[in-house]
């Protein structure tokens, strides 16, 4: 079985927790609900899409498996878990899923995602 870098920042089962995968990826989901928030605040993207996103945006429909085994290709996991979500934004509501990450990139994600987790 695999070990994962990130177990090394468990050092208790309640840590293990703060860490897992299914917590790391509800850190990234929540940055991209946030940014969504924000541009609507700002009037750069719909209230609609907002909705279309954080609708969407709850780890328990992604896969970690997947997302991490698309990652050895991209080099990141936001790149998988973002075209994830922006699927799952287009099945629900077509016009919104072009706002999904609008104006972020890989980065943005797995540093907020991480700090978000690291403040838990």
């Amino acid at each position: 079985m695999a070990s994962r870098l990130i177990d090394s920042l468990a050092t208790t089962d309640a840590l293990a927790e703060v860490f897992s995968d299914r917590s790391l990826l509800q850190a990234m989901l929540d940055f991209e609900v946030a940014l969504a928030r924000a541009e609507v605040t700002a009037g750069v993207i719909p209230e609609r899409a907002a909705g279309a996103i954080a609708a969407a945006a709850r780890a328990e429909h992604f896969d970690p498996e997947a997302i991490a085994s698309e990652a050895r290709e991209s080099g990141t996991i936001a790149i998988p878990l973002v075209q994830a979500l922006t699927a799952r934004v287009q099945a629900a509501d077509a016009a919104s899923a072009r706002f999904v990450h609008f104006g972020a990139t890989s980065q943005d994600v797995a540093d907020s995602a991480m700090v978000l987790t690291l403040r838990r």
